[in-house]
C-alpha cells in the first residue's frame, strides 16, 4: 500500500507543478514520511482501545491501562458518562475526542486512494475552520435552551472535524519533509543566479 502510485504519484504531482523533476529520492520520502504518520495514529487509536482492556485484565495489564488513561488524560475530561464503554471501563477519551482521532485514522488511511483535488486543499486554514465550527457551536451551546448535544452531535461534529483535519494537515506535512529534505536548488524561491 506505501508503494502504491497514489501516495507515490501525489509526491510526483505536488514535486512536478513546482517544476522541479520528481526523483525516486522524493518519492520515497513521502511514503516514509506517510508510513511513519500513520503508524503514529495507529498506535495513538490503539491506546484510546488498549485503556479500557488493559484495566479490564486486571493485574499488571492494569497498571499499563490506567498509564494510557493518565496519558490522554491531559487533553481530554473522560467524563466517564461522555465516553463509549468496552468491558465496563470507557475508553481513553470521550465520545468527541474518540470520534476526532478515529475520523483522523480513516483519513489517513483514505489520502492515497482520494482523487488529486481532494488531496491538495485551497486553504488548510479555510478547511479547518470550516471543520471547526460545527463542533464549537455543539461544545458551547451545552444547556442553552435553544439547544441540547447529545451523544449523536458529538460524533458527528468530531468525526466531521477529524476527517477533514487530516486531508487538510497530510499535505501540508508532505510538503513540509519534502522542503526540509530538498536540496538547496530544489527549494523555493532559490536559484543559481
Amino acid at each position: 500500500m506505501l508503494d502504491s502510485p497514489a501516495i507515490l504519484g501525489y509526491v510526483a504531482d505536488a514535486v512536478n507543478s513546482a517544476s522541479v523533476p520528481a526523483d525516486s529520492f522524493q518519492m520515497r520520502l513521502s511514503t516514509v514520511t506517510y508510513a511513519v504518520i500513520l503508524v503514529s495514529v495507529l498506535l495513538w487509536c490503539a491506546g484510546i482501545i488498549l485503556a479500557p482492556l488493559c484495566v479490564a485484565e486486571g493485574g499488571d495489564a492494569a497498571v499499563v491501562g490506567r498509564a494510557a488513561y493518565q496519558m490522554y488524560h491531559g487533553i481530554c475530561h473522560q467524563v466517564p458518562e461522555r465516553s463509549f464503554n468496552l468491558l465496563g471501563h470507557p475508553l481513553g477519551v470521550c465520545v468527541r475526542c474518540c470520534s476526532i482521532y478515529f475520523a483522523f485514522l480513516a483519513g489517513t488511511l483514505l489520502f492515497p486512494f482520494l482523487p488529486a483535488f481532494l488531496r491538495r486543499t485551497a486553504s488548510p486554514r479555510i478547511l479547518l475552520a470550516a471543520a471547526l465550527l460545527p463542533m464549537v457551536v455543539d461544545a458551547t451551546w451545552i444547556g442553552s435552551a435553544l439547544y441540547h448535544t447529545t451523544t449523536l452531535t458529538r460524533v458527528l461534529t468530531g468525526g466531521l472535524f477529524g476527517l477533514l483535519m487530516s486531508l487538510a494537515l497530510l499535505p501540508e506535512a508532505l510538503q513540509a519533509v519534502r522542503e526540509l529534505c530538498s536540496t538547496p536548488h530544489q527549494q523555493k524561491g532559490l536559484s543559481d543566479a
